[in-house]
Formats: C-alpha cells, structure tokens, sequence
C-alpha cells in the first residue's frame, strides 16, 4: 500500500472498531489527564495537595504503570482485526498480561539501546528509533523478545524508514490538531477538560497504533508475501472445518 492508502486502511479500520479499540486506549489516557488537569489546577490556585489530589495521583501513577498493558492489548485488538478474526477485549488483556515481563524487558532494552545511540550522536539514534518502529507488533503478534525482537524490528524496517518518519509527523500534526480542538471547546473546564483531553489523547493514540499495526503487516506482504501465507492458511482452515462429503 502506499502512505495514502496505509492511512485510509487505518481510519476505516479503527471507525468499524472505534468503541473497542479507543476505548481500551481511554482507560490510560482519561485518568491519567484527569490527574494532571487536577493537580495543576491546585498547583495554580497555591494549594497543597489534598487527599483527593493525592488519591488522584496514586491512580495516575497506576494507569500510567499500565500503559504497556493496554498498549499491548490494543495492539492484539487491531492485529486480530486485520486479520479478520474475532476480536475480544478480555482475551487481548489475556495475551498482553501473559507477556508483560518479556514486554518490559524488551522495551527497556530498546530505551537503553536508544538513549546510548543517542548519546553517541543524534542522527544514530534517530535511526535506530525508526528501525524499531514495529517493535510493538513485533512483540505482540510475533511473540518476540529482547535482542531477536530488535533485530526482526531492524530488519523489516531496511528500506521502510523514510515511510515511518513521515507516518510519526502526521500523527504528531493529527494529535496537536485533535487536542488543540479539545482544549479550545473544553480545557477552561477543570474536569470536563481534563476527560476531553484525556479522550483526545486516546482516540490519536489508538489511531497511531492503528497505522502502526497496519504498516507492520503491509511491509511484511512486500517483503515475505504475506497476504498469501494468510489466504492459503484461511483457505487450509476452511477446508479442514467442511464436512466430508456423504459416500
């Protein structure tokens, strides 16, 4: 697919699943922005954290300890989509729970890695945060970890860089659009803006997770023909379910 089409493909999808797919990405999101919106509201009228505050704060470093759950979780959700298989929130929490620790450990090694190139000169590390572009999916569709994971993610992404910087800008512009709107219509309103920005920020990040995800697999028909392994896998799986003709 070209760019134009990678972004089509992911809008429809994630309008067909918006409920399910947004609203797994809202349940960081929402009480994360809900915590801050509170606690620089209090900050700004000079007073000291009060019990609510503080109670927010406990949930708002809880969600946001969770966000590679959820993150996970969604990206099962759009993967069994594009896939065209059911879709289920309760069995994507499953699979995202069932590898949380190789998923903490991998990203911590790819922050790691990032910060060294980094430190080394910008431009290496720029190159290595776009070639682990699909580390996410690599993860969570492939079951891939540490160093294998970085490899696959470096691997699929020789030749595909320039296409995931442009996608990264648009969905940085999309989400400064999304939530400048948001703060205008709602952000003088504590806690209806804090809720509406949270909500803007799930509905971008479920979008760009989206775009990801469909990246992932249309580098992986470009590259190792994908689509037909999957279609000549349907077509086993529908010919074994068939019943055998009568004698």
């Amino acid at each position: 697919m070209s760019l134009a089409e990678v972004l089509d493909s992911s809008f429809r999808i994630l309008r067909d699943h918006f409920l399910a797919i947004a609203g797994v990405s809202a349940i960081v999101n929402v009480p994360v922005a809900l915590g801050q919106s509170l606690m620089a509201a209090e900050a700004e009228a000079g007073a000291s954290l009060s019990l609510p505050a503080i109670g927010i704060a406990f949930a708002f470093l809880t969600f946001a300890l969770a966000s590679p759950v959820v993150g996970a979780a969604v990206t099962h959700l759009i993967g069994e989509v594009y896939l065209g298989r059911p879709a289920h929130i309760g069995e994507a929490f499953r699979v995202a729970l069932r590898i949380l620790i190789p998923l903490f450990g991998t990203s911590l090694l790819v922050g790691l890695i990032m910060i060294g190139m980094t430190l080394l000169l910008i431009v290496p590390g720029i190159w290595f945060m776009l070639g682990a572009t699909v580390i996410s999916q690599v993860m969570v569709i492939e079951r891939r970890f540490g160093m294998n994971a970085v490899r696959r993610s470096l691997e699929l992404m020789k030749g595909h860089r320039g296409r995931a910087f442009l996608i990264v800008v648009l969905v940085m512009v999309l989400s400064g659009v999304v939530g400048f709107a948001f703060d205008l219509a709602v952000g003088s309103l504590p806690w209806l803006g804090g809720a509406a920005s949270g909500f803007a920020q799930a509905v971008t990040g479920a979008f760009a997770s989206v775009v990801f995800v469909v990246l992932y697999f249309d580098i992986r028909c470009r590259k190792e023909a994908f689509d037909i392994q999957h279609l000549a896998q349907l077509v086993q799986a529908e010919g074994a379910a068939a019943p055998a003709p009568a004698s």
